[in-house]
């Protein structure tokens, strides 16, 4: 998950002038002009995504959190991770993970968006694979040479940073819309 950091003119004195009426409906507001700046950055973060299985794409989400201590609101747009039940009680979904075989023990081995997508983000490098998986440096002996197969890394695929920044001024544009709507119907009542 990538964070998006907003300092918009205006804002501050509308969610002050929002609180000094009630803090319930700023914090409300909050949370609404948040959830609106957050889908044009899900929706391009989408269009963007390499698509090979398409699980990366169908498991990208977005989340609102508000606190209560002050009018402090946090929009996240990333991989999410699917769970059903309770707080204390939740159990993991299958929704957005695709089983792809057993290992050499008979367990099931899954695809799970949430253990890859920052590798698509941000690529690998060189690597190794495999038994004795260490790579033949300068001045290391012949036993420690690698015995596996060499993987030659991937190129990064960037597709949530460029739908932060591509979104950056709109969202502030957004937020700045929603809370001033949401001004004046506290001022209509």
């Amino acid at each position: 998950m990538l964070g998006l950091s907003l300092r918009t003119k205006g804002a501050p004195a509308i969610l002050r002038r929002l609180a000094d009426i009630d803090k319930k409906v700023a914090r409300k507001a909050l949370r609404e002009a948040i959830n609106e700046a957050t889908k044009p950055i899900l929706k391009d973060a989408k269009a963007g995504v390499a698509t090979d299985t398409k699980l990366l794409k169908k498991a990208l989400g977005r989340k609102t959190k508000t606190f209560r201590g002050g009018l402090v609101a946090t929009g996240i747009v990333g991989v999410r991770k699917q769970f059903k039940g309770k707080k204390g009680e939740r159990q993991r979904t299958d929704k957005f993970r695709v089983k792809v075989g057993t290992d050499s023990q008979g367990r099931a081995v899954y695809m799970d968006p949430t253990n890859y997508a920052h590798l698509v983000e941000f690529g690998t490098r060189p690597h190794t694979i495999g038994a004795g998986d260490r790579l033949r440096r300068k001045g290391r002996s012949s036993k420690q040479i690698q015995r596996g197969f060499r993987h030659p890394g991937a190129r990064p695929q960037p597709f949530i940073r460029p739908a932060r920044d591509k979104n950056k001024s709109g969202t502030k544009a957004i937020v700045g819309r929603v809370l001033g709507n949401a001004l004046k119907a506290q001022r209509a009542k």
